[in-house]
């Protein structure tokens, strides 16, 4: 995606807050078109706006709206270079990329081709292996997260690499002492019938504590892009009201730290390994 999309995305967004943008928007799909090659793709990035102007208008709260949104398109539909030379000036949304120490300022971000942190100093250029040892000493909430029972939601998501992109997928928390289960990749499930089922049960989740019906009608839900960017925004913004007093989603770096892991697909790995001679020294690529 190219990164002039985002102040794009960004304005869309406050105009859908605000109530000035009703629909969609010729303005934004012409910049899709423009930013995002193939048809097809473009067919499925406006498809997922739509959802999100269909998704906003059920939520009353419009800075949570906007932080849920923006979270979303931030996790979901940039790069890590783009979200690079965005993150100081929307240091909010790129809360989890941020470390600072001191005077010194780090930023962490996933290799969606191999799963593993790597960490960029403000110059963006990896940082030295003395900064990443300090930094690996200090107290960060975010690595403490964990998918368990007695503090997370009866199901919740979390966004993880697949072989070089990032994916939102579903799962149902563990028990202390155990590793999270496998999860549900939501894009590659065709019956729209369990999108809705999932949808059903989390309104039935806002029921219970009394919060403001979210009703997206079942007609909406045709296909699983459809589906499945509801239910990503429907998670995030329950993590953030915090409904039952659980969490019920975790963005890329917090589900990395509590033991979510992506596929890596074979190519990269055996790249990898390519590197490494049977001393198990690294060879100068």
């Amino acid at each position: 995606m190219n990164h002039l999309l985002w102040p794009e995305l960004v304005a869309w967004v406050k105009k859908i807050v605000s109530g000035q943008q009703t629909a969609v928007g010729i303005d934004i799909e012409r910049r899709i078109e423009v930013y995002i090659p193939n048809s097809k793709n473009q067919a499925i990035y406006k498809e997922k706006l739509a959802m999100i102007l269909l998704f906003a208008k059920e939520i009353e709260d419009k800075e949570i709206l906007e932080k849920v949104i923006l979270e979303y398109l931030w996790d979901e539909w940039l790069s890590n270079d783009i979200q690079f030379q965005y993150t100081n000036q929307y240091p909010t949304i790129a809360s989890e990329i941020i470390l600072q120490s001191g005077s010194t300022k780090v930023y962490r971000f996933i290799n969606p081709n191999t799963n593993e942190v790597y960490l960029l100093c403000e110059d963006g250029q990896k940082c030295s292996s003395g900064i990443i040892d300090a930094f690996s000493k200090i107290i960060d909430p975010i690595k403490q997260r964990k998918a368990l029972k007695k503090i997370t939601g009866s199901l919740y998501g979390y966004v993880v690499p697949k072989r070089g992109t990032m994916v939102f997928k579903t799962n149902q928390p563990h028990d202390e002492g155990k590793n999270p289960g496998r999860g549900q990749e939501c894009g590659i499930v065709t019956a729209t019938g369990q999108h809705a089922n999932k949808l059903t049960q989390l309104k039935t989740e806002l029921e219970k504590v009394k919060s403001k019906k979210i009703e997206i009608p079942s007609f909406e839900i045709i296909n699983a892009n459809r589906g499945c960017t509801i239910l990503d925004l429907l998670l995030r913004y329950m993590d953030i009201i915090q409904v039952g007093g659980k969490r019920w989603f975790f963005r890329s770096l917090s589900a990395y730290y509590s033991g979510h892991r992506g596929l890596v697909s074979s190519s990269t790995v055996n790249t990898e390994k390519s590197k490494v001679d049977t001393k198990g020294t690294k060879k100068k690529a």
